[in-house]
């Protein structure tokens, strides 16, 4: 039976099985051709007001706001909405007690801080108050990674995120900042702290690109008594990277849950089904599969075993993990651009042979990777701050002897061929304009005063090709280094840069 607490507040048409024009309410999603993003990213259910019913509490759009939504103890109509907080950045913000006091928070970036928003208990329906924990940065309201678990193992919980951890200190009072532990997890969804491999320390269980490939678990280890880890790949963008064969891209949510009863916890993940719509991400069109990876320990070793639960539903940003049917046994809920989807777990009688049958055959041949912690006293990755310089590299000379303009720090495409609509207008000087869409709260990162941001100008909707001029390499050009986004008229920050 469907419920419905609020309205729908858009709506879109299409034609129905007969050739008629039907109005829809809602976001149109996998029904349409359009790649729509609904107001509701994530979804919490809290009795926020003590009445003995479950609220709902919802995130929309990053950068959007956070309201809940009471319960009107089983009478008809649309539940009353409370904004509580006005902005949640971030992908993958949660809801978790960051305080002790037994009752959640907001967990998010806000302003370009890290941090958390709180509640007034004695009127939760008032603005709820933010607690910044690092000083002010470029996390902005799409910044990928975020978590919450006690990573030294004091009982406090830290926050986790892309570029490290925040050590929750001895007292909140004040709102200090919290000493940061600077580590590459990479942008991906949710992160988790949990012992994996049952030596007693907390280890980190998260995919590494939201919007591409990979999958892993970072084992804790003290090198000089300071806490570093060991990464283990667990699904990387190859079948080979995997023990099992299974691969997949744009692991956009995850969650941690013990789905067969061991006592262990596993990992609940799968495809987000048009993440970027039909292009954008790698393979937006392959299927969207979700999977539940056993964590198997063995001779002090660690697996997780590949077992699929659906390839015609995948993940959206969010997967929960409860008993839905009341038999005992964790379901998996999630919804996408496909819909809403409820997988329910049965346990069925099988002979040994079809169980055996059933079962992921692992590469007798597959090798791990493991990526070993940086060595004792290499340069610390720095906390991420706004408009970090990046590494200067080496610019190629062209037939003239002179630097070729790579970085376009001329302010012009000189030493660049342009194709299509897509680069008019570039290069961009200076940052991210903050009023126009989705640009709040972003920073571009920049090195130097130019760079290319199609859609600063255009947004996403023209396509067309930049390649620089030809160029020599040499021994001093250790590589050469592309960063950031590269799909079809929206290539920000594209540059090409040699470096030694």
């Amino acid at each position: 039976m469907r419920h419905e607490y609020y309205p729908a507040t858009q709506t879109f048409k299409r034609l129905d099985a007969e050739g008629k024009e039907e109005v829809i309410p809602g976001f149109e999603g996998g029904l349409g051709t359009k790649n729509t993003y609904s107001d509701n990213f994530f979804a919490f259910v809290y009795d926020f007001n003590g009445d003995g019913w479950s609220d709902i509490l919802i995130y929309g759009f990053p950068g959007k706001d956070a309201s809940w939504f009471e319960n009107p103890q089983g009478k008809d109509g649309p539940w009353k909405r409370h904004v509580i907080f006005d902005q949640v950045d971030n992908e993958s913000p949660t809801f978790a007690d960051i305080d002790g006091d037994g009752k959640p928070e907001i967990v998010c970036n806000n302003g370009g801080y890290f941090g958390y928003a709180s509640a007034d208990w004695s009127d939760p329906a008032k603005p709820w108050t933010f607690h910044p924990i690092s000083p002010k940065g470029g996390a902005g309201r799409f910044t990928h990674g975020l978590g919450v678990g006690d990573v030294n193992g004091d009982g406090k919980p830290d926050i986790i995120e892309a570029n490290g951890w925040w050590e929750q200190p001895g007292s909140l009072a004040g709102d200090p900042v919290w000493k940061f532990h600077p580590f590459k997890f990479g942008g991906g969804a949710q992160f988790y702290a949990y012992d994996v491999n049952g030596d007693g320390l907390p280890d980190i269980v998260g995919s590494t690109a939201a919007h591409g490939y990979g999958l892993a678990w970072w084992e804790q280890v003290r090198v000089n008594g300071e806490i570093t880890f060991r990464k283990h790949l667990i699904m990387g963008e190859k079948p080979e990277e995997n023990r099992y064969g299974v691969h997949f891209s744009q692991l956009h949510a995850l969650a941690l849950e013990d789905i067969d009863g061991d006592g262990l916890k596993d990992i609940v993940v799968g495809k987000r089904f048009w993440a970027r719509g039909t292009h954008g991400d790698p393979e937006p069109e392959a299927p969207a599969v979700i999977y539940w990876f056993q964590l198997v320990r063995h001779d002090g070793k660690v697996d997780f075993v590949p077992h699929l639960i659906d390839d015609n539903s995948g993940v959206g940003t969010q997967v929960v993990v409860g008993d839905v049917n009341g038999d005992g046994l964790p379901d998996v809920i999630v919804g996408n651009k496909k819909g809403t989807f409820v997988h329910l777990q049965e346990k069925k009688s099988v002979s040994a042979e079809e169980f055996a049958k059933a079962q992921p055959k692992a590469n007798p041949a597959f090798v791990e990777t493991i990526t070993e912690p940086p060595a004792p006293g290499s340069a610390p990755v720095a906390a991420p701050a706004a408009n970090a310089s990046l590494l200067k590299g080496v610019l190629p000379l062209g037939k003239d002897g002179k630097p070729l303009n790579f970085d376009f720090e001329d302010g012009t495409l000189r030493d660049w061929t342009a194709t299509g609509e897509a680069f008019q207008g570039q290069p961009i000087k200076g940052e991210i304009d903050q009023n126009r869409k989705f640009g709040k709260g972003r920073f571009a990162n920049r090195q130097g005063d130019y760079w290319i941001g199609g859609y600063e100008k255009l947004e996403d909707k023209p396509q067309g090709t930049l390649t620089s001029a030809p160029f020599p390499g040499h021994a001093s050009m250790g590589g050469v280094s592309y960063r950031g986004r590269q799909s079809s008229g929206d290539a920000r920050g594209v540059g090409a840069r040699g470096y030694g």
